[in-house]
């Protein structure tokens, strides 16, 4: 509230409002911004959660709570409306539409075994407190993730995220979309590289990727293949070049440099 009052104040009320509006826009995208990195964020909660902690806990990937953990969608004890995130986000991400409703309306405070079992808001309940679920989130969800292929764990959270405001065909032609970028951006930029430099650049041009995964080994397949049409094409024009040459008249040889 402090941040609204040091706002630019005006006596028009439609200019009041627009400040505030921005202002707004501006509190609301940091806060969703989790949601938009690619890299997957999860959220070791204890203690209370009231009001802008579920916005932010709403825009993570996956959400372990403490036993001691008390949940509360707090904004109309205060007389607001919980409008940074939390009921934009959390119907989308629970199958309990009537229970999100009665949260939201009475801010009554719940446990973290309710939103576990009743809301499906998070997905592991870990006995104890702070030390315990921060050790449990590392130890066991993300030093796991980190083991797995960068380029899998980035498509998964944009396939996912992708899907909650998408339909399912609109999902499947998203996807190939998606992958068609990266693999697009992969060969646009090697073409450039190749076109800049020279085919020199061909025999020390190679994709570096894990090699324990199948999009990295698809990516792998698919920079042979190009470097190795390049070549050929690179081959194909110079001979039909020499043969144009060769039907060249004698006059036309001497002005023409092959």
């Amino acid at each position: 509230m402090s941040d609204l009052h040091a706002l630019p104040q005006h006596n028009d009320i439609g200019r009041r409002t627009l400040v505030v509006r921005t202002h707004i826009r501006d509190f609301q995208n940091a806060i969703g911004a989790p949601a938009r990195i690619p890299q997957p964020v999860i959220g070791a909660i204890h203690g209370t959660a009231f009001g802008l902690a579920l916005d932010m806990l709403c825009a993570v990937d996956v959400r372990w709570a403490a036993s001691d953990t008390a949940f509360s969608i707090k904004e109309v004890d205060v007389g607001l409306a919980a409008d940074m995130g939390t009921l934009a986000r959390m119907p989308k991400l629970v199958a309990n539409a009537s229970l999100v409703n009665e949260l939201a309306l009475s801010a009554r405070t719940f446990s973290a075994e309710e939103a576990l079992r009743s809301l499906g808001f998070v997905s592991r309940v870990v006995p104890g407190s702070r030390a315990e679920v921060v050790r449990a989130a590392i130890v066991e969800f993300a030093e796991v993730v980190a083991k797995k292929s960068p380029i899998a764990i980035v498509g998964t959270k944009r396939f996912i995220t992708h899907a909650l405001d998408h339909s399912c065909v609109l999902f499947c032609c998203s996807s190939a979309d998606l992958v068609d970028d990266v693999i697009l951006s992969v060969v646009w930029r090697m073409h450039l590289s190749i076109r800049r430099r020279g085919r020199r650049l061909l025999s020390r041009v190679r994709y570096i990727g894990c090699t324990h995964c199948s999009s990295c080994t698809t990516l792998r397949l698919l920079t042979r293949a190009f470097l190795q049409d390049t070549s050929e094409s690179a081959v194909v024009a110079k001979r039909k070049q020499k043969i144009l040459y060769d039907n060249l008249g004698e006059s036309e040889k001497s002005r023409t440099k092959l």
